[in-house]
């Protein structure tokens, strides 16, 4: 029963991340004032984090590497001023959620 709790709490958390991933994608994908590079960086970070969640075996540091590059979305001298504040909750959660894996 055990096995079977932390099994659905894996896959509930994995629904979320991949759920707040895919807003954060939207965000980026639709945001015209995102630097270019930076736009194609955080896209390409958020697809390695979505392609781990969905492996057997996702590695988690490969994940931490991408969350941590999408830090980035933050920052506001490296953005366009109000783009911070709405990235912000995704990468919060984001961040929250790969912190819960554990393999």
């Amino acid at each position: 029963v055990f096995g079977d709790n932390l099994g659905n709490l894996y896959q509930s958390n994995n629904a979320e991340l991949l759920s707040t991933l895919q807003e954060l994608f939207k965000l980026v994908s639709e945001a015209k004032d995102l630097p270019p590079e930076i736009k194609g960086n955080a896209i390409g970070d958020i697809q390695t984090i979505q392609a781990q969640v969905m492996k057997s075996k996702p590695d988690k540091s490969i994940m931490e590497k991408a969350k941590d590059s999408l830090s980035v979305l933050a920052d506001v001298t490296q953005v366009a001023s109000t783009f911070p504040a709405l990235a912000s909750p995704y990468l919060n959660k984001i961040s929250e959620l790969i912190s819960q894996i554990n393999f």
